[in-house]
């Protein structure tokens, strides 16, 4: 486990970098030095124009080829937003002197700009800020400190927890030479017409093709199992495209009864092994190595992970699937802030703040402002703003400095789905049905009937007519108009 594993750098020439990193010419004034254990593949379309592809990206579709393939066989003219909108996992890709994140930016990229010796403007981006902090000696006190299940706990993208660095949003492409910011559309244009079976229809297709093209490279696939939908479903789809994993729980002192039980029985029907897997003792170095690699940025459930050495079973060559970016699917935000959600009523920083019961602190206030003034200039049709909230915040904010985390491990984690194409589909299921997650047992019938008969997250009976209450009155003021 080392410090600035799987990062990546990009700027002007020449940069005092880890040795043993590998240096890539973008440009005559743009270089990329990247750890050697980040996969890059340098690719080029038919009329000779280069593209790097940093990370993991698989191709959804069944229909169209592997990202490599795909831009290989690209002809001008194109867009290349339309050649990636089907790719899922964590990836940055750069050509045409632009970088663009995946879907919801889970290979996070953080920005910082200053003056040379010369007078000149110079950009700095890296998948790591405790990288840009490092390697340009930047000296700055962090803008306010957050705390696990605590309010906002993340720096809400573009802010960070430095003044002078910035966090690209999905929504956002990068101009590496200008330092420029491009509006990105966040979802591709799909059918209005389709029935909500068709839309199972192309989620299923989705899932199992994307699973079986993502773990044909690895030796070992594993799958974290709990009680409740995601990690379900995930384990339908291997059932349903005949691959075998290797599910397992971290058992912890604070998990729910359901998530210790129903874990082994969940494999157990479907076929699969099952593993109970126990930290160890706290261990202040690699509690340490946790902040340093992060900057500081992640005070979740995974720090406690590392520092308990829970990863220690992993290898070279293993594949954990991940369950997250499946609840933008569930109207997540939806409860905190009833009332109609389309684009233009995005409301303003005290709204947001006291849905999450955050104290005002200044730097906080001023990255959801910049946010918010973002989305009012780029507003996206059809898309909730608390869907964007979810997918700009959420997972291009929390879930994104959590994956960075977690490159200390030997394993490599994929996100199924984490594409522009799922976001796309998923949206248009009806809001009574994905408000409850029906989509996802629907989805699960169709795969593994089997594991529909044990509950989801259960729990006693009175608690569990309470969370129906509770979840029936958050949809029923989600649908209530101001």
């Amino acid at each position: 486990m080392h410090i600035h594993r799987r990062q990546f750098i990009i700027g002007p020439p020449p940069i005092n970098t880890i040795p043993g990193w590998v240096q890539v010419v973008i440009s005559e004034s743009v270089y990329l030095y990247h750890c050697p254990e980040l996969p890059v593949t340098l690719v080029q379309d038919s009329d000779g124009q280069k593209f790097l592809i940093l990370g993991f990206p698989i191709q959804t579709d069944a229909e169209r080829p592997d990202p490599k393939i795909e831009i290989e066989n690209s002809k001008e003219p194109y867009v290349i937003q339309d050649v990636y909108q089907t790719w899922a996992g964590r990836w940055v890709l750069i050509g045409r002197d632009q970088l663009h994140v995946d879907s919801s930016g889970l290979l996070g990229c953080f920005y910082h700009t200053r003056q040379n010796t010369k007078g000149e403007t110079e950009l700095w981006v890296s998948s790591s800020i405790a990288l840009l902090i490092e390697l340009l000696a930047l000296h700055e006190k962090p803008t306010y400190s957050i705390h696990h299940a605590v309010g906002i706990d993340w720096y809400p993208p573009p802010g960070t927890s430095m003044n002078s660095i910035l966090k690209l949003l999905p929504s956002q492409i990068l101009e590496l030479k200008s330092g420029a910011l491009l509006h990105r559309r966040l979802l591709p244009d799909i059918s209005r017409t389709l029935s909500y079976e068709d839309i199972l229809d192309r989620l299923q297709d989705y899932l199992v093709t994307t699973l079986c093209r993502a773990t044909r490279m690895y030796n070992r696939i594993w799958l974290p199992l709990t009680a409740g939908y995601d990690s379900r479903l995930l384990l339908a789809t291997a059932k349903r495209a005949g691959l075998p994993v290797y599910t397992y729980t971290h058992i912890h002192p604070h998990m729910s009864e359901s998530d210790r039980v129903l874990p082994p029985k969940l494999a157990n029907a479907v076929g699969f092994s099952h593993s109970m897997i126990y930290g160890k003792e706290y261990r202040k170095d690699l509690d340490a190595i946790y902040d340093k690699h992060t900057g500081g940025l992640c005070v979740g459930q995974d720090k406690y992970y590392i520092s308990h050495q829970y990863f220690n079973w992993s290898q070279k060559g293993d594949l954990i699937l991940r369950g997250g970016c499946f609840e933008i699917g569930r109207c997540n935000y939806w409860y905190k802030f009833p009332g109609p959600g389309i684009i233009s009523n995005v409301p303003g920083v005290d709204s947001i703040l006291n849905g999450f019961k955050e104290e005002v602190n200044p730097a906080l206030f001023g990255a959801l402002a910049e946010w918010i003034d973002w989305t009012r200039q780029t507003q996206h049709q059809d898309l909730d703003w608390r869907d964007r909230f979810y997918l700009e915040q959420r997972l291009a904010g929390w879930l994104s400095f959590e994956e960075q985390s977690l490159d200390l491990i030997d394993a490599e984690k994929f996100y199924i789905a984490n594409s522009h194409y799922y976001f796309a589909h998923v949206l248009r299921v009806p809001e009574e049905k994905r408000c409850f997650s029906q989509h996802q047992i629907d989805l699960i019938e169709r795969m593994a009937p089997e594991l529909n008969k044990f509950p989801f997250n259960p729990v006693s009976t009175q608690q569990k007519v309470l969370r129906h209450l509770i979840i029936a009155a958050k949809y029923l003021r989600s649908r209530m108009r101001l």
